[in-house]
């Protein structure tokens, strides 16, 4: 361990400090509110620390799953109103997680990164963000020019639509 904290790097550090905080930052923004006070707050941190300390396990997927599961137990479990601010910053802070989780597993602690490569990195990550903010600026306000029904046909569409993307996304990679 000793070898390991002489011979780390600050491009290393640099990134798993990012999956660190985008991890607070999604299981913050997914605990319910009625749950939400300083004693949660420690859990809080030391399940963020996690997947910053352990990039290429099960853990970054378990605190990403944590998160869904909060934000769902919140929304369904006790019928907290759904904010497009608060579901868009916990789904960035999600993608942010395992995006950079993923650069930080193929680093390793000693690796020499070239600033240039984690600010392309950043760069596309943000992209993605700005991206996924238009789409549901321009879904929310298609949806509120809608009338209110809960439509078989329209849950089934939307999830089609949601496949479609993900299959076309998953062709361009």
């Amino acid at each position: 361990m000793k070898r390991v904290l002489l011979r780390i790097t600050a491009a290393t550090v640099a990134v798993r400090v990012v999956v660190f905080v985008a991890a607070v930052a999604a299981l913050w923004a997914a605990v319910p509110s009625a749950l939400a006070s300083p004693r949660i707050l420690m859990p809080v941190l030391i399940l963020a620390l996690m997947p910053a300390l352990f990039p290429n396990s099960g853990v970054v997927t378990g605190v990403m799953l944590t998160v869904v599961c909060g934000w769902m137990f919140g929304t369904l479990g006790l019928g907290e109103t759904v904010s497009v601010v608060g579901t868009f910053v916990t789904a960035a802070a999600r993608y942010l997680l395992h995006s950079f989780a993923t650069l930080a597993a193929a680093l390793p602690y000693d690796a020499i990164v070239d600033t240039a490569v984690l600010l392309r990195w950043a760069a596309r990550a943000g992209l993605v963000l700005a991206g996924s903010a238009a789409m549901a600026a321009i879904v929310v306000t298609l949806a509120q020019s809608l009338p209110p029904t809960t439509s078989t046909v329209a849950i089934l569409s939307g999830f089609g639509v949601v496949a479609g993307t993900v299959w076309l996304l998953a062709r361009k990679a």
